[in-house]
């Protein structure tokens, strides 16, 4: 779930193993103007992720994270797998200053089904 317009939403449409779903979660809030996510836990089995995202993206970019909120200058910690990206980072990346969506980007990164090479009917006629 990310936060999007005000609300979370879900991002996939189907369940993720975990590490996927990490790597989801941060790439979502590290390149669109959401700055805060979290993971629910799933009910079905996952199923395989479908964008190209790299498998270590959660690992390589966790120093962008934070796992608190704060408040009056007092530091309070965040439920588990929920994250907020630190200020400095929040305009870090091209898709951002253009105020690219989450779903717009996820939509780019999408895993395209290869065509099979068919013959055409028109070909037959």
């Amino acid at each position: 779930m990310i936060k999007s317009k005000g609300k979370f939403r879900k991002i996939t449409p189907k369940p993720l193993g975990l590490k996927d779903a990490r790597n989801v979660r941060d790439f979502g809030i590290d390149n669109s103007l959401s700055r805060q996510a979290y993971l629910h836990p799933r009910q079905a089995k996952p199923s395989p992720l479908m964008y190209d995202i790299s498998p270590t993206y959660s690992k390589d970019n966790a120093y962008k994270m934070r796992k608190f909120k704060q408040k009056k200058g007092k530091r309070t910690p965040l439920q588990r797998e929920r994250v907020i990206e630190y200020s400095k980072y929040a305009l870090d990346k091209k898709s951002e200053v253009k105020q690219i969506n989450i779903f717009k980007l996820l939509a780019q990164r999408e895993k395209k089904k290869r065509k099979l090479n068919r013959p055409s009917w028109e070909s037959f006629a």
